[in-house]
């Protein structure tokens, strides 16, 4: 299979908002069985097109798309210089999201588009890397993991009338 990581712009936003419903939907809709409507309205804002390109006309915040034999399977979005809390903002960045399509994960598509955020935030002269997981999502956690991250911090996070814990997992980039 042939896989490519490509750092994408504004005209990948339709591209980016429907690999970035279908993926949360495939990981997360377990999670609101009950609350479906909640689940939808989150997807419906979060993966608007409208939403999307606002990111993308946001220089603090970049885009990779990951494709198999030329299929868009996988996606994430870093913002940089962005810190939480007490820590410093600058010559840091939070890997918002990083998701591959449920069908492709098998494929390890997950470690190059990793690998090329890392090193563009090389040489960005970024120094430290954090992100937010679901405490329960144990697969994303064990990929951290092996990314040399390492928990920090947890905190709550409502979604419509559920309450879920999010880890905090930062690592070095130096």
């Amino acid at each position: 299979m042939d896989i490519r990581i490509e750092k994408v712009d504004l005209e990948s936003a339709a591209i980016f908002a429907l690999l970035g419903r279908i993926t949360t939907k495939d990981s997360f809709n377990y999670l609101f069985l009950n609350h479906q409507e909640d689940f939808d309205a989150y997807l419906n804002s979060s993966f608007s097109i409208a939403n999307v390109e606002s990111w993308m006309n946001d220089d603090n915040y970049v885009f990779w798309l990951a494709f198999a034999n030329d299929l868009p399977v996988g996606y994430a979005k870093v913002r940089l210089n962005y810190g939480f809390e007490e820590l410093d903002k600058n010559n840091i960045a939070q890997l918002d999201k990083i998701y591959v399509h449920q069908d492709f994960i098998s494929y390890k598509i997950g470690q190059p588009l990793y690998n090329s955020i890392e090193s563009f935030l090389k040489t960005q002269d970024i120094k430290r890397l954090w992100l937010s997981v679901l405490d329960e999502n144990l697969r994303a956690i064990r990929f951290y993991k092996r990314n040399n991250f390492d928990a920090v911090k947890s905190f709550n996070h409502a979604i419509g009338e559920q309450i879920f814990t999010f880890d905090i997992m930062m690592k070095s980039l130096i």
